[in-house]
């Protein structure tokens, strides 16, 4: 495949997977009520293009945790198998993230246990995307190490999704702006 075409697909997938995300809180802020009131359209191109660079960051701090992660591991990937392994893997978290949508709370009374088992799906659903896109960057001969990529997979999400860089993702951002909605924390902000 040319550059070129590995490129777009590449910005394709990222793309769509944060689409889907963004389609995830927009649900969720049409919900619980969050925000002034707006047209469904208007509230996802705010949610979309808002969440934009916390959704790039995070993409970023993926490939750069699945690159040391990948390397502890032994496992020589270079730089653009990271970043697809990052971007499919973002892929199916947004695809995620908007399936289990409908099992969100009505009220205040459980949104937290619900936005954990959200976020732990999301981040196995970021390890499993990650550790099938990196699959084809590995040699034939290497194949057998499906338990270090599997691992490496597994250390790059922990690496991102247990340690301060969370707070950067849209995630955490969201999440955190309908809690104190719900909690009555965050005064005025309840359409």
């Amino acid at each position: 495949m040319a550059p070129g075409n590995g490129f777009r697909r590449v910005l394709a997938a990222a793309l769509a997977g944060w689409l889907l995300e963004a389609a995830h809180y927009t649900l969720l802020v049409e919900r619980y009520g969050v925000g002034a009131p707006a047209p469904a359209l208007e509230r996802y191109l705010w949610v979309t293009l808002a969440g934009l660079l916390p959704a790039t960051t995070r993409l970023l701090f993926f490939m750069a945790a699945f690159w040391v992660s990948a390397w502890l591991f032994g496992l020589k990937l270079d730089g653009r198998s990271c970043l697809e392994a990052a971007t499919y893997g973002s892929l199916a978290l947004g695809a995620v993230a908007l399936l289990l949508t409908p099992l969100a709370p009505l009220g205040a009374e459980g949104f937290t246990a619900y936005v954990n088992v959200v976020y732990a799906a999301e981040l196995a659903a970021q390890a499993w995307g990650m550790a099938v896109a990196a699959l084809d960057s590995l040699p034939a001969r290497t194949r057998p190490l499906l338990a270090r990529l599997a691992a490496a997979s597994a250390l790059a999400v922990l690496l991102v999704g247990l340690t301060p860089a969370a707070l950067l993702t849209p995630q955490a951002q969201v999440y955190s702006v309908i809690h104190g909605v719900l909690s009555g924390n965050t005064p005025g902000t309840r359409g």
